[in-house]
């Protein structure tokens, strides 16, 4: 069986937790520990187990980003999802990688073995920002129908 063989490189691009100036948006907590190297190579001798590689890598910061944006999106008001529906977009999105990319479903699948979670809900997060862009265009509409009705109504009560 051929040997799977990847680098992970972010290097020239910050994190979406660093801000222009390079600092964190966020204050470290004690369980982040020093940040993870940047640049690492791991193999395995198929997509599972890479998978399963990269979980051991990865792992601790992908549950974290998962919290942080599960949290904004379900409880931050304005909530643009309940914990129901980001369950069902994961599911979801199992479903299609399954029918889809044998070869991603088998990748994700040693991913999870080695996280002990559902990795599908990390993968979900853009979808919910497309939720939360549909939502605030509905409000600037209804605001916005708002305030042309009140006008004309204004307008023509003067004449």
């Amino acid at each position: 069986m051929e040997k799977i063989s990847t680098s992970a490189s972010a290097q020239t691009a910050p994190s979406s937790e660093e801000s222009e100036d390079g600092g964190s948006e966020h204050p470290k907590t004690e369980d982040e520990g020093p940040a993870p190297q940047r640049d690492i190579e791991v193999s395995a001798g198929d997509m599972r187990g890479l998978g399963s590689a990269l979980a051991a890598a990865y792992g601790k910061l992908m549950h974290n980003g998962l919290q942080r944006a599960r949290e904004y999106y379900t409880s931050t008001p304005p909530v643009s999802c309940t914990n129901a529906k980001w369950q069902e977009l994961g599911r979801n999105a199992r479903l299609g990688t399954q029918m889809c990319c044998p070869s991603a479903a088998a990748f994700f699948e040693g991913l999870e073995a080695g996280l002990g979670w559902d990795v599908y809900e990390a993968l979900v997060d853009f979808e919910v920002y497309t939720i939360e862009l549909q939502r605030r265009a509905e409000e600037r509409r209804k605001a916005k129908g708002k305030s042309s009705s009140s006008s004309s109504s204004s307008s023509s009560s003067s004449s």
